[in-house]
């Protein structure tokens, strides 16, 4: 099963450099692998190919600005729970990376 939901990080919108796109914390795909098998590399490497699709396509669209998630706030990501079962913990952190949306 493949998870992506865009939240909103904030109430107040936070916007690209005064041409107000909206600001958008990408996280990436996460794959929830409920089969009895590991999770392949090519499994990742087809989630990979899907994060730098959707990047692509936001950012080619010039409807919304991907803001860098910075090193601090991905290892915090790392050493917490999962972040699609997190209860809203991507709300914070896209807010902290300067978004106003996260997905």
């Amino acid at each position: 099963m493949l998870a992506l939901a865009v939240v909103a990080a904030s109430p107040a919108p936070i916007f690209a450099a005064d041409n107000g796109i909206p600001r958008i914390a990408f996280f990436g795909f996460s794959l929830i692998n409920t089969s009895l098998e590991a999770t392949t590399p090519a499994e990742e490497r087809r989630l990979h190919m899907l994060d730098d699709l959707l990047r692509n396509k936001l950012e080619a669209s010039g409807r919304f600005k991907l803001v860098p998630i910075p090193a601090e706030i991905r290892q915090e990501i790392g050493q917490g729970p999962a972040i699609y079962d997190c209860n809203g913990c991507e709300r914070d952190y896209g807010r902290r990376a300067g978004a106003n949306w996260a997905a």
